[in-house]
């Protein structure tokens, strides 16, 4: 695929599809281009999409761009929020231009943009929004006009499945519901099984079951996180071999860049959803050997993401660079692997030594590329997942060497999006996962404090992080986003 494709496929991730499928006439096959052309328009919603596009470039420069920030009216911070607060006070704050199709592209994109930065709940309060006012266009309806065109109807059922996907996927994340009617989230009617899009269909179907559970109370049944992980299996089974080997496929070019990025995307979230499925009863399994299944499963899930994670973040082009977010979901399956090592005082035997020592290995791999992307881009959350990772990589390695005993006295780790956990020692607890069960000395325990850090190493607001529900939102969730920029 040439650069300008590529580009063509980052700038339909990153704003909406439907949104270049209904432009009046063709657009450049750039960003500048699309921009130039946004800019021009009539439709005020379009300028907005515009803008947010500048804006969207704004925050992806780096130390690697310094020739760029020094031209730059204003510090980039600054300008940052100066098209995003314009867009958001024009366009996003009236219902006219909001709820129109292109106005819904603007929300998205919004949306995405707040994640980046961070304030996440700003980004789910922002999707129910656009998911309002979707539902006032009748994108959810699935009565038929006869003299609808197909191109409209399909056009349609994209946008409402595109919508649901993006809030369910923030939901699920951060523990809260979703807005739209799951009966109407009917996305597979037009999709051959085994296609990305009918996968996909799938994996809607499995998170709205999982946020349900989960919002019913009902996260520690065995029963039901036994019936969503077949379900689960059951769904990835009908994909065939090549399909979880995109990288390949696309060597080969038996698939396009754009069905890459899909796929790719698709599996990550599968492996998120199997993690978020047995979470709540991993933790459980510390003290009820009987949910072993359990804690095999959502450390299984959280291997095959840091994997599929490595993928993405090792793409030549890059492509998917302007996905902050998935740093973060690195962050849950790399703490769920290391507080699996803490918190099961379990230390491995022979037999199992070699797949102990994989574990490490992708964790260290992970620290690295995280470390990476943290230091050659502005992106907050790898920095502060780095940092939270490798202070509890250590206390792992600690634990591991101290055969099983937890000697810190506490640690406290940044959480990205989250606050800190704090760290310290428990009581003993007895391991009987084998035959060799042993009595350790002292099993590491796991909080979070409520509240802001007094202690002056951060900036960041702590909240109640529930490993049941993986985050409970009770303060703002606002970074400082490039704090030191303002001096450029």
């Amino acid at each position: 695929m040439s650069m300008s494709g590529l580009m063509v496929t980052i700038i339909r991730r990153a704003i909406a599809p439907w949104v270049l499928d209904i432009l009046p006439e063709k657009y450049p096959e750039t960003l500048s281009g699309f921009v130039t052309f946004a800019l021009s328009s009539n439709d005020p919603s379009l300028v907005g999409l515009g803008l947010l596009s500048i804006a969207a470039s704004i925050q992806q420069l780096d130390s690697n761009h310094e020739h760029i920030l020094r031209q730059l009216p204003s510090p980039q911070a600054d300008l940052f929020y100066k098209y995003l607060n314009c867009v958001d006070a024009l366009i996003l704050n009236d219902s006219y231009y909001a709820s129109s199709m292109v106005g819904l592209g603007v929300g998205v994109l919004a949306a995405k943009l707040l994640m980046n930065l961070g304030l996440i709940r700003k980004a789910w309060l922002l999707i129910h929004r656009s998911i309002s006012y979707g539902q006032i266009l009748g994108l959810q309806s699935q009565q038929r006009s006869q003299t609808e065109p197909e191109t409209v109807i399909s056009r349609r059922e994209r946008t409402w499945s595109y919508l649901c996907e993006l809030d369910l996927y923030i939901s699920l994340l951060i523990g809260l519901p979703y807005a739209a009617i799951s009966s109407t989230m009917q996305t597979d009617r037009h999709v051959r099984q085994g296609t990305t899009s009918w996968f996909q269909s799938r994996l809607l179907k499995l998170a709205t079951r999982t946020i349900d559970r989960n919002q019913a109370g009902l996260e520690l049944s065995s029963i039901l996180s036994q019936d969503l992980h077949r379900d689960a299996e059951l769904a990835a089974y009908e994909m065939d071999r090549n399909f979880w080997d995109a990288p390949a496929e696309l060597m080969l070019q038996r698939i396009d860049r754009s069905e890459y990025m899909e796929r790719i995307t698709s599996q990550l979230w599968y492996h998120h959803i199997c993690v978020f499925i047995h979470m709540p009863l991993m933790i459980q399994s510390i003290e009820d050997p009987a949910l072993e299944n359990h804690r095999t499963a959502c450390l299984a899930g959280s291997r095959e993401a840091l994997k599929t994670y490595h993928i993405m973040r090792s793409d030549p082009l890059a492509a998917f660079k302007l996905e902050k977010l998935i740093d973060y979901q690195t962050f849950i399956c790399a703490t769920l692997l290391l507080l699996g090592k803490l918190g099961s005082g379990f230390l491995p035997n022979g037999s199992e030594q070699s797949h102990y020592d994989r574990d490490w290995e992708l964790i260290e791999s992970t620290l690295e590329i995280l470390r990476r992307v943290s230091t050659t881009s502005n992106n907050l959350i790898a920095a502060q997942a780095l940092q939270g990772l490798e202070t509890l990589a250590s206390l792992a390695r600690n634990f591991h060497l101290q055969h099983g005993k937890c000697q810190t006295p506490s640690l406290k780790i940044v959480v990205p999006f989250s606050g800190t956990i704090t760290i310290f020692p428990g009581s003993s607890i007895k391991c009987s996962r084998d035959s060799s069960a042993q009595s350790l000395n002292v099993q590491p325990l796991f909080t979070l404090s409520n509240g802001f850090n007094n202690e002056g190493e951060n900036q960041y607001p702590s909240i109640d992080f529930s490993w049941d529900n993986m985050i409970g939102m009770t303060t703002e969730d606002n970074w400082a986003w490039l704090p030191d920029l303002s001096t450029t």
